[in-house]
């Protein structure tokens, strides 16, 4: 899969009793858009594992590696440096290792050929665009053959085509292909995608919280629509 979110997939996940449980049910977690549908839609491949190792990029103070199965190897790369309003901080998540590096730095203290799954949730947008050869290559390392990779990316879209995109867009698409990644669908996000009214977007809300931690992106904010990016690859 390399393509949109769409409503179907986000609203086919929260009827899944697990799923929503674990997102707090009927609570304002689901005021923060975004996060809500990325949240639902990992989970929704996620919570049926068992006995697998599962690493999560970025995962900060992770929202998902404590809902999963005990029955799992769970792994959180960190930093800890506060990037994209992130954490500083190591957090008390028991039962879960957790390694202070990043993907790219091709650290030992990440075992190669090891992990059933890597995933990440709102973290890949804001590696550097000459980091991401690195940061893809890194992950196939870590990734065990046949093993499966889930991200889920925060995308702006216009209701016109915008050519900015094509490149980051196709780095994603392109770098974890020439790294020994395939995707499990072809792709089908078109270049310079538009906002289709079918695709699960952030809330007008949850932007104008984010407008207040992040004004610059304002103006870009008012003209778009937050959408997420969602990448199913395995390796091959």
């Amino acid at each position: 899969m390399f393509d949109i979110v769409r409503k179907q997939a986000y609203w086919e996940a929260l009827d899944n009793n697990a799923v929503f449980r674990s997102l707090g049910g009927k609570s304002l977690k689901a005021l923060d858009g975004l996060k809500h549908i990325q949240d639902a839609w990992s989970l929704g491949r996620l919570l049926p594992l068992r006995g697998k190792k599962i690493l999560e990029v970025g995962g900060g103070v992770s929202r998902v590696l404590p809902a999963l199965d005990e029955s799992n190897e769970r792994w959180n790369l960190d930093e800890f440096l506060g990037v994209g309003n992130g954490v500083t901080e190591v957090p008390e998540m028991p039962g879960v290792k957790i390694v202070r590096r990043r993907l790219g730095d091709f650290s030992e203290e990440v075992p190669s050929n090891y992990f059933d799954v890597v995933f990440s949730i709102s973290v890949i947008e804001h590696v550097p665009t000459d980091e991401l050869e690195a940061f893809w290559k890194d992950h196939s390392r870590v990734l065990s053959p046949g093993g499966m990779a889930m991200h889920t990316i925060d995308l702006y879209i216009e209701d016109a085509p915008n050519s900015s995109l094509d490149g980051r867009l196709g780095a994603y698409r392109d770098l974890p292909v020439k790294h020994g990644l395939e995707f499990i669908d072809p792709p089908a996000l078109p270049r310079s995608p538009t906002f289709q009214c079918d695709m699960a977007s952030n809330t007008d809300f949850g932007m104008w919280l984010w407008n207040k931690s992040v004004p610059t992106l304002a103006e870009r904010r008012a003209r778009s629509q937050s959408v997420t990016l969602g990448m199913l690859l395995r390796k091959a």
